[in-house]
């Protein structure tokens, strides 16, 4: 065999032998091509996505699965890309290498031979349960969870992957310890691709979220009633600008609701020139109120704001509040403990308005349910242990709105960093109060330090009256403080300090958030608050609060007492203490989730509960009973239900009945619409699709090298698609563009292609990827190009005489078309050399003459080569040089030239 063969051959064993000492596992791209047969290629309608949760953290809000004989099959590879596992998966060649936890519990999988090398352990499996997609390598979870010492809990009503180690992974051990810091930050963010430009259009075909509902209703002394209501949420880019419209109309009752807005947001404040806002919006807006002075309210205005979009809306407090149609559900968490339960109101809408906030990383995920067994999730989160107006920013928000049930309201607030650690403010407010304008000006000044954060702040009311408070926040090991007092005087009144029981003298605070000590790496958070109202007749209100929420093996519980009591005054002061328990739990079969609300006072107990039991075994089919009931009206009303949640479309019955003896059947049908812009193809699904932003991608091969699709150049069908590093399920068509939906709104996002989708192993991305800001029912369009890199390949030779052996360490260079060194590397013991992902174009190949003259040979002429747009391979290009006069050889001139 010549000796450039077996070079070659060596070439190819050396890379895989070496990657089972890699950390990583790494794979070669050496090894061969499964057969085409034993891939599998599903339709994008049966993509289910999950939203992955490790110790009720979120890992993946659209993590890719498919059904598979009864259980579900997940991608491996993103599985332990999102676990930190150090596991690579190759699917073009069916394997995957890498450790467990540990170096020496190696992981070794071979897809084509049924095998699985573990702890040294050779097994086989069924091959059956694991699936070669174009993207990844697809493992039923009954599979993983024997093979890695994780339990794996789906949970198809939810559309949750629940994982719980057997052993702690290195991801939770870093979790815990940056939670009792506050400074958890489960996503860091992306890192940033280049931006690419995706301007407003005048008009474009919206996203839209459409919901039937057919009632039926019978009850004593009435005929039988039936009513029809329909609910229309629908986005998209209108007059250049992004819209959002709401209808609602309910013929039954005859009423109906119509809202609208249109505005921009740009995270990196790049709106309307020289203001450089994030924001500015008009039509139905929220008011999230300005700090002693005004609530948040939603109604008719504007708003304009260069605020960061992410951030607090006051000292220490956020308000969150959205669309949330008929029959929907929404849970509140921060940092992992559950804070609140909404079900849809009459408006559709759902707000948690004055949250608190800790001092640190503040973690919020909203929860949404649907009536057909839909689920979605959104995370906010704040930062406000560091001050967000850097030094010499200026920064404003300016609000006008008209709520529908409060007095109108405009305010225009500024803020200035000092310093580094200062920020000044000045704001201006008018207020519709009790039939009054009240006029009020105000002044702040805040300081961050590392371990505390404080705020000044002083209002006078053009109507008699004014305010002075001072607020500090800290943190503590794993508690976080929060300390207000404020002192009135001439009778100050504000939406903040009505006069309930009387005009306000003066008011203190303190709140506290302590992470407790937990079992089985569970979280246990404890909240206290307390105020004190102390009157101008000199009585006194107090409220103090507790609440404690836990994660306990899947459960979320939340338990809040609030007691209320005045004291001091002849006349009537509140005294109450009341209850509230909420409770969520993902069994195997089932969710439950449930809520209680008692005092314990006035001799009452029980004030009203309610349960809700779903399962998903009937599968695409989810079941669905409760039962509520209200000791205040004496009414207990039960309900069970069947929906289909999967597919192009939602549809929902349910029959409940009341002891009033009303029966009640509901009929309802969902599904959200969206366009693909290069194809025109509608696409319908059962989630929806109005709340979040789209893209159509389209892979091509760039034959050029320009970056740009020019005409001629080709698609390349069966691409996959990664957002923020995650991999999505949606695979190239023919004609290489794939619609990826559900992209978080107003967030930025990279979208690159994923190389193990690529079935040619020289085949790479042309560059990174695209950073957009997807909007609400806006699709972006973008073009990925991929080139089809060369290798060239040769041995050097050392000729004396007659006799020639390998030369190695032989300086071997490549030159581009203006004679300037592209490539360079050295021989290798035998005097191999390769030179690999090379672009299309024209090259020289050489040895330099001055590494020639310094071995005393003679160079040989230079070699001209072509690498071709389709990728070419050129083996075979070996150097003979002659020996000649030999010159001393310097160490140094060993190393390849940077």
């Amino acid at each position: 065999m010549p000796p450039s063969q077996v070079c070659r051959l060596l070439r190819a064993a050396l890379p895989w032998l070496g990657s089972l000492a890699l950390p990583g596992g790494a794979l070669p791209a050496t090894l061969p091509v499964v057969p085409a047969e034993m891939r599998m290629a599903r339709a994008e309608e049966e993509v289910l996505l999950f939203a992955l949760r490790l110790d009720q953290a979120l890992l993946s809000s659209t993590f890719p699965g498919f059904d598979a004989r009864g259980g579900t099959l997940l991608p491996l590879g993103e599985f332990c890309r999102l676990l930190d596992l150090a596991i690579q998966c190759d699917p073009q060649r069916g394997r995957a290498e890498g450790f467990f936890l540990r170096e020496s519990r190696r992981f070794s999988l071979d897809v084509q031979a049924g095998t699985l090398t573990l702890d040294g352990r050779l097994q086989r499996f069924d091959r059956s349960s694991v699936e070669l997609h174009q993207d990844d390598i697809y493992v039923d979870t009954a599979l993983l969870a024997r093979w890695l010492p994780l339990g794996i809990r789906v949970d198809r009503r939810s559309a949750t992957i629940t994982v719980v180690p057997v052993e702690p992974l290195p991801i939770q051990e870093r979790w815990q310890r940056e939670l009792r810091l506050g400074r958890f930050r489960p996503s860091e963010g992306p890192r940033q691709f280049p931006e690419i430009l995706d301007p407003y259009r005048l008009a474009e075909v919206p996203m839209v979220d459409e919901t039937l509902r057919l009632t039926a209703q019978t009850a004593p002394g009435l005929e039988r009633r039936l009513r029809g209501q329909s609910t229309t949420f629908a986005t998209g880019d209108l007059l250049a600008m992004s819209a959002s419209l709401y209808a609602l109309l309910d013929a039954g009752a005859g009423r109906s609701d119509f809202r609208m807005s249109l505005g921009r947001r740009d995270p990196r404040a790049g709106l309307l020139g020289p203001l450089r806002a994030t924001e500015f919006t008009f039509g139905d807006v929220l008011d999230p109120g300005l700090n002693l002075l005004t609530l948040p309210q939603i109604g008719t205005g504007a708003v304009l704001s260069n605020l960061p979009l992410q951030r607090e809306n006051a000292f220490d407090r956020h308000s969150f509040q959205g669309d949330l149609a008929p029959g929907w559900q929404v849970e509140l968490y921060r940092n992992q403990a559950l804070l609140g339960f909404q079900s849809s109101r009459a408006d559709g809408r759902y707000e948690f308005l004055n949250v608190p906030l800790t001092f640190g990383w503040n973690d919020f995920r909203l929860v949404f349910y649907g009536p057909q067994g839909q689920r979605r999730e959104e995370v906010v989160r704040f930062d406000v242990s560091e001050n967000q107006t850097p030094a010499g920013a200026f920064q404003y928000r300016v609000v006008g709105v008209d709520p529908r049930l409060f007095g109108s309201r405009a305010h225009v607030e500024t803020r200035y960093g000092v310093s580094k650690r200062v920020a000044a403010g000045v704001a201006f407010s008018s207020l519709q109060l009790d039939g009054r304008t009240h006029a009020y000006s105000q002044a702040s000044l805040q300081g961050f330090w590392k371990p505390l954060s404080a705020l000044l702040t002083a209002a006078q009311d053009r109507e008699g009256g004014s305010i002075t408070e001072v607020g500090l926040r800290s943190r503590l090991g794993s508690a976080s403080l929060t300390a207000r007092h404020a002192i009135l005087q001439g009778g100050f009144e504000s939406e903040v300090f009505r006069p309930i029981y009387g005009k306000v003298q003066a008011r203190s605070t303190l709140e506290t958030s302590i992470l407790l000590p937990s079992l089985e790496r569970n979280l246990v958070t404890l909240d206290l608050g307390a105020s004190r109202d102390r009157l101008v007749d000199g009585a006194e209100v107090e409220r103090l609060s507790n609440r404690l929420s836990t994660s306990f093996q899947g459960f979320f519980l939340s338990n809040e007492i609030v007691r209320t009591q005045g004291h001091g005054s002849a006349l009537p002061l509140p005294s109450s203490t009341l209850g509230d328990f909420l409770a969520s739990k993902f069994f195997r079969t089932f969710s439950l989730r449930g809520q209680a609300n008692y005092q314990l006072d006035g001799g009452r107990r029980w004030n009203a509960f309610a349960a809700f039991l779903e399962s998903p075994s009937f599968d695409p089919y989810n079941l669905r009973v409760g039962v509520t009931r209200a000791l205040v009206a004496g009414d207990t009303i039960l309900q069970a239900g069947v929906q289909k949640q999967q597919g192009s479309f939602a549809l929902g019955v349910e029959v409940s009945y009341s002891t009033r003896n009303r029966w009640t059947l509901d009929l309802t049908f969902r599904l959200g619409l969206g366009r693909e812009p290069r194809s025109r193809r509608v696409t319908a699904q059962a989630q929806g699709l109005a709340s979040h932003g789209a893209a159509s991608i389209q892979a091509f091969l760039d034959a050029n090298g320009n970056g740009q699709r020019d005409p001629g150049e080709k698609p390349v069908p069966g691409a996959s698609f990664m957002a923020n590093g995650a991999s999505r399920p949606q695979v190239a068509d023919e004609s290489g563009v794939a619609f990826l939906t559900s992209l978080p709104a107003d967030q930025e996002a990279n979208i690159s292609v994923n190389p193990s989708s690529l079935e040619d192993p020289l085949m790479r991305s042309g560059i990174q990827g695209h950073r957009i800001t997807p909007r609400p029912g806006h699709v972006a369009r973008l073009e990925l190009p991929l080139v089809v890199l060369g290798e060239v390949t040769g041995t050097a030779y050392q000729k004396q005489g007659a006799a020639s052996s390998e030369l190695p360490g032989l300086r071997v260079e490549l030159l581009d078309t203006e004679g300037r060194p592209f490539r360079t590397v050295r021989t290798a013991f035998d005097g191999f050399f390769i030179l690999s992902d090379l672009p299309a174009g024209s090259y020289q190949l050489r040895v330099p003459p001055e590494e020639a003259r310094r071995l005393g040979l003679e160079a040989p002429s230079p070699r001209s080569i072509h690498i071709t747009p389709e990728g070419t391979i050129l083996d075979g290009l070996d150097f003979v040089l002659v020996a000649g006069e030999r010159r001393p050889v310097d160490d140094e001139s060993m190393k390849a030239p940077s």
